[in-house]
């Protein structure tokens, strides 16, 4: 028995619309886009700039890092000493108390800084890698022969899905930084 659109309901290629169609001018400015993303992809210019600026900024939060911890180590002992002027004394534990905590809340900011930045440092490595360019390439030869062959032209959502999702990955952290 025949649908309303004229194929077999048992068909293994998805029905299309007339109305999902694309025009030639679309298509070939899509097909611009996605090579043009998928070229980006395998240039690797942005990716060094984003390794160099999770370098840096690593280096600067692993020095804020050890400069907090000096510092409450220097706070900790000096903490301990007590001065006394004639019958009263006053220990500057009590005084420096509130800056060791403040220390104490900074050098934990920065170790999630520095687990972050090195996160984004293991991420930026797999997804800057020709693992993840050889898939980009195929999800846009995918996208592009789904707009272009008429018997692919059924699975155009999909390929198009799977070519942004992959490219959300693959220029995540780039574009973050």
């Amino acid at each position: 028995m025949e649908n309303s659109a004229g194929s077999d309901q048992n068909s293994p290629l998805p029905l299309t619309s007339s109305t999902a169609q694309l025009s030639s001018s679309k298509k070939i400015w899509i097909t611009l886009l996605v090579v043009a993303i998928t070229v980006l992809g395998f240039v690797r210019v942005a990716d060094e700039k984003a390794h160099e600026m999770v370098n840096e900024s690593m280096l600067v939060a692993g020095a804020s890092f050890a400069t907090a911890r000096t510092l409450d180590a220097a706070i900790s002992l000096v903490k301990s000493a007590e001065v006394s002027i004639g019958v009263a004394s006053v220990t500057l534990g009590q005084v420096l108390n509130p800056v060791s905590d403040l220390i104490d809340k900074f050098a934990w900011v920065m170790t999630l800084a520095v687990g972050s930045l090195a996160l984004q440092k293991v991420l930026l490595i797999m997804m800057s890698s020709q693992l993840a360019n050889v898939l980009l390439a195929f999800c846009a030869l995918g996208l592009l022969l789904s707009i272009w062959s008429p018997i692919m032209q059924g699975y155009k959502k999909q390929w198009f899905s799977v070519f942004k999702f992959m490219v959300l990955i693959r220029f995540a952290v780039v574009i973050s930084l």
